[in-house]
């Protein structure tokens, strides 16, 4: 399953189940698992998740918070998971996302302004600042 210890330790403690019993059972549990499952726990979390590396991290570690792995074991993880993309896809995304917040941003701001938030939000996504100036002035979007 790709269930964490701690999701099991809560629903043993809700059925009422003494603690140290169940301390007992979740130990035995977290070395059984190898860090290979969680690692394909973690790869199948990461092919749903689509944007800059940073925020692809982000995500994955949270969704294996919520299935109740332990940080450190999380930690382990995310050492051996190779998150880079390829730029194509990378640059298809940014440019995808530029004329989404661009378009929403004209219709609140002038011209200068929508720039700036334009960037503001890319940049709160995850995109590099230098990539989306290059994408700004490629797509003939500048605010010199």
């Amino acid at each position: 399953t790709d269930k964490g210890p701690e999701i099991y330790r809560q629903k043993l403690y809700q059925l009422g189940i003494e603690v140290t019993i169940i301390e007992k059972y979740v130990e035995a549990y977290e070395q059984q698992q190898p860090l290979d499952d969680v690692i394909k726990v973690a790869e199948k979390v990461m092919k749903s998740k689509k944007g800059p590396e940073a925020k692809v991290k982000q995500k994955v570690t949270q969704s294996l918070l919520q299935k109740g792995y332990k940080f450190e074991t999380i930690q382990l993880v995310m050492n051996e998971i190779d998150f880079s993309q390829d730029e194509e896809t990378l640059d298809h995304l940014l440019q995808r996302d530029l004329e989404k917040v661009y378009n929403k941003n004209c219709r609140k701001y002038d011209s200068d302004k929508s720039v700036i938030k334009t960037i503001e939000a890319l940049m709160r996504k995850g995109y590099n600042y230098d990539k989306i100036k290059s994408k700004l002035e490629e797509s003939g979007i500048s605010n010199e």
